[in-house]
């Protein structure tokens, strides 16, 4: 084990990526809303059960 610890909190250090663009989080979001039909389709199929 080594003795040098940091302590909390941890730092992290992050860097945008320049190509990702500024709609692309728009489309993610789009992307969620199937998966969120899907889930409430299984909870409402399990409460039924």
């Amino acid at each position: 084990m080594t003795e040098n610890r940091m302590p909390h909190p941890v730092r992290v250090d992050a860097t945008l990526d320049p190509s990702l663009s500024r709609g692309s989080w728009r489309v993610k979001w789009l992307l969620l809303i199937p998966h969120v039909v899907v889930l409430v389709i299984l909870w409402v199929a399990i409460a039924l059960k």
